[in-house]
């Protein structure tokens, strides 16, 4: 079903860009780009379903802070080291 929903939103995404600039591609290859951009997002969506079952980080927690090395705290330091002087 999500498949289906999603593989109907990337053609419709593709018609209006290929339409908008005036692009004319072959059905195999219109073919093949949606079962790429369809692939790629299942496999996103379901990595993201696993990692949320096993308790992991959701998406866009790496983005939050949380991630390697500290980096939301890197830009917070830097912040105050340029408010202070």
């Amino acid at each position: 079903m999500i498949r289906e929903i999603a593989e109907a939103r990337i053609k419709s995404k593709l018609d209006k860009l290929f339409h908008d600039h005036g692009m004319v591609v072959s059905v195999v290859f219109y073919n093949s780009a949606t079962r790429m951009f369809t692939d790629a997002i299942m496999d996103a969506y379901e990595r993201g379903k696993k990692d949320l079952v096993n308790g992991m980080a959701g998406p866009g927690k790496a983005r939050h802070g949380s991630a390697r090395r500290g980096g939301a705290r890197q830009g917070k330091d830097n912040y105050k080291k340029r408010a202070q002087s």
